[in-house]
């Protein structure tokens, strides 16, 4: 009976822990969608795709700031696996995802600052900036 109840238990524990890592992997797409939706807007800014508009693009600029905040505490140390494109790297090597992490919000904070200058030359080159530290953490840690 003992074995019984402990197999149960393990299995309730599994199941869980599988629920878990399902609702990681929702919340940390959602959350790269919040930062994919400014970013958008932004790179349109500097393609000349997206008509230039100071108070709007300060606006877009203080989205993309607050949505680059959050998906970063959402990949705690078990939360790989399952359908996540992140690379095991992610959970390998934390010092240096973390160090991507902090460089793409420094590149949104600097692009924030530029948007509050209003000088279009400086706003372009801090959204290559942001589409740079994008990209470096694709290529290290993201699944193609």
């Amino acid at each position: 009976m003992n074995i019984r109840i402990s197999l149960l238990i393990a299995s309730a524990i599994a199941a869980v822990s599988t629920l878990a890592q399902a609702d990681a992997l929702a919340d940390r797409k959602e959350a790269f969608k919040a930062i994919k939706e400014p970013f958008k807007v932004a790179r349109g800014v500097a393609e000349g795709k997206v008509a230039y508009d100071k108070a709007a693009f300060e606006k877009t600029a203080a989205e993309l700031v607050e949505a680059g905040k959050k998906p970063w505490a959402l990949f705690p140390a078990g939360s790989g696996g399952g359908k996540s494109e992140a690379r095991p790297e992610v959970w390998s090597k934390p010092a240096e995802f973390k160090a991507a992490a902090d460089k793409f919000q420094d590149a949104t904070l600097k692009l924030a600052d530029s948007a509050k200058a209003g000088e279009l030359d400086k706003i372009k080159l801090a959204i290559a900036a942001v589409g740079e530290t994008c990209k470096a953490c694709h290529k290290d840690f993201k699944k193609d």
